[in-house]
């Protein structure tokens, strides 16, 4: 196979049918397993490389399987994403590509932003204090109650279970704590709420923000014979820059108790995360401690809740004792441009490779 890192295109050019930059030196970069720093990329590489498949609608697992299984040709690619998540309008590649040539927004772009801004805030004064001293908050009512029965019932498909079945919950094997399933018109639908948007713009400080295009989780109850289900307490950050302001997100789908697999964090540990990490020995890995020793919290919540939280916070999902599975939607925004600090007093954007 010949090395395609020699000859990659740069991000600014868009090459192909479906006319976005980057695309064709990120599939070039994928075949020939070039690291996200060739060329001096790095941490902006990968944030194209995310923005990129966020704006496409593609899940990273789902297009990494499908590169390493099939090494696409870019009309290939191009097929497969038009196949996979239909295609992309003419406004979201032009505003990527404008993001990626840091050029000024379309005029449509610009007033869908200014909408966001005019919205009346979903959070109050007294919500944005417990978001800066705990580091996580809840909107309630995040999404229209009836998509979120569309989002359940799709769920229910994918599994191939019946809400009435406990027998069937289990099917294929005893937990499914992440599905990978990131294609469906209910999941479209709960992305695109503007209470979302807007509750990310209050955090974030810009409503500049891309939406994640991310999986959604099914969590079965334990059975007797079990001992553990969830994975354990971790974090998804570089710890070479902690406390810096990342957001991640999960939706409740359905009522979830304390005890039904509920979401968990450490309240308050992104302000002290950096004098944590200096009191541990020289090349620990802190997600191979014992963080349950931290007394994460879990977060009950109704149905259309969205937690959102500091990537800082240790998290993860308590194992399921109740009666009834965990279903819930991954959900997060970002900053569409690289680098943008936080409108608020939590952190920033971290400048690292992820």
């Amino acid at each position: 196979m010949p090395d395609l890192s020699k000859s990659l295109p740069d991000s600014r050019e868009a090459i192909g049918a479906l006319g976005f930059c980057h695309l064709e030196r990120f599939r070039r970069r994928l075949i020939s397993r070039a690291p996200a720093s060739v060329r001096g990329g790095g941490a902006l590489e990968w944030h194209y490389d995310k923005l990129l498949l966020d704006s496409l609608g593609l899940g990273l697992e789902q297009t990494l399987a499908f590169i390493a299984g099939n090494i696409p040709s870019l009309e290939e690619f191009e097929t497969w994403i038009k196949a996979t998540a239909g295609r992309p309008d003419v406004e979201t590649a032009a505003r990527f590509n404008a993001v990626v040539r840091g050029e000024a927004y379309s005029g449509a772009t610009m007033r869908r932003l200014a909408s966001v801004d005019a919205a009346d805030d979903v959070f109050s004064p007294a919500d944005l204090e417990f978001w800066r001293i705990n580091g996580y908050v809840v909107l309630a009512n995040a999404v229209d109650p009836e998509n979120l029965r569309r989002t359940v019932e799709m769920i229910w498909r994918a599994v191939d279970g019946d809400p009435e079945d406990p027998e069937t919950w289990y099917r294929g094997k005893t937990t499914r704590t992440m599905l990978q399933v990131f294609q469906h018109p209910a999941l479209t639908s709960n992305r695109l709420s503007p209470r979302i948007h807007k509750a990310f713009a209050q955090l974030w400080g810009t409503s500049d923000l891309q939406v994640t295009t991310d999986r959604c989780g099914f969590s079965a109850p334990l059975r007797p014979d079990e001992t553990t289900q969830a994975p354990p307490m971790h974090w998804d950050i570089d710890f070479r820059f902690p406390g810096y302001l990342g957001t991640q997100g999960i939706l409740y789908l359905t009522d979830t108790r304390a005890t039904q697999g509920a979401f968990s964090v450490v309240p308050g540990f992104h302000l002290r995360l950096k004098d944590w990490l200096a009191t541990l020995p020289p090349g620990t890995d802190p997600n191979t401690l014992d963080l349950e020793a931290l007394n994460p919290h879990p977060i009950a919540g109704s149905a259309g809740d969205l937690i959102i939280w500091h990537s800082s916070l240790p998290h993860g999902s308590r194992p399921n004792h109740h009666a009834r599975p965990r279903i819930v939607h991954y959900i997060n925004m970002y900053p569409a441009r690289f680098g943008v600090d936080a409108g608020n007093d939590t952190g920033s954007v971290a400048p690292a490779d992820n």
